[in-house]
């Protein structure tokens, strides 16, 4: 998930930037330079909350699969002196 939300960032900032320059001298590239500084710093912000989360979502899925583990060894028959005779 990560590459394709950072691929579209990159996307929109080299689409942005060429506005910015087609626009220079304008109040419209002040504009627009001004909500792509504020957009990079909500992508990075965004990317760092997607890397958290995927972290936990791993974590999580190491927990409960060590719970399935031990749970399902709990299900395991005792052996006993009488097996064999």
């Amino acid at each position: 998930m990560a590459i394709g939300t950072r691929g579209a960032a990159d996307a929109a900032d080299e689409s942005t930037r060429n506005a910015i320059s087609e626009f220079g001298g304008w109040d419209t590239g002040a504009g627009l330079k001004k909500a792509h500084a504020h957009w990079d710093t909500q992508v990075k912000r965004l990317m760092a909350r997607l890397d958290t989360e995927k972290a936990n979502l791993r974590s999580t899925s190491v927990r409960f699969t060590d719970q399935d583990i031990t749970t399902g060894q709990g299900f395991i028959p005792l052996q006993s002196r009488v097996n064999g005779i």
